[in-house]
């Protein structure tokens, strides 16, 4: 069981892929696919329960109510240009080694921890954490 926030469960679909760790199976990855999403948003918390089904490698090592950390892959892009999302500033903007002012870059599709950078800069250009 997953619960996903009321603002992302539009991207969320039956058959997308999950990835996921469990805190008690350390520096592991497993996979899972989206199954079925639960109609009900919950009035409590402002999220919406989905089940996963866990593909089979070592099923029968989990247990109910572990913890886990789920990611819901949405879309997915070859060659992309990521940066982490620390080095924005604001929505749009960078600062980059050697350069007084900061820079406005286009972003497209973005997680917790990145951001796809569409132009603005390239693999070659040096940021600086602001």
């Amino acid at each position: 069981e997953l619960f996903i926030d009321e603002t992302d469960i539009r991207f969320v679909k039956p058959g997308q892929e999950v990835v996921f760790t469990i805190d008690a199976f350390e520096n592991e990855t497993f996979k899972a696919k989206v199954r079925e999403i639960y109609p009900r948003i919950s009035q409590t918390n402002k999220t919406i329960k989905v089940i996963a089904e866990i593909e089979a490698q070592n099923s029968s090592a989990f247990y109910s109510s572990l913890s886990v950390e789920a990611n819901i892959i949405i879309s997915t892009k070859k060659n992309a240009l990521v940066i982490q999302r620390e080095f924005l500033v604001g929505k749009n903007q960078l600062k980059i080694k050697g350069e007084e002012n900061l820079i406005t870059v286009k972003t497209g599709i973005e997680n917790i921890d990145y951001v796809e950078i569409i132009s603005g800069i390239d693999e070659n250009t040096t940021l600086v954490k602001p």
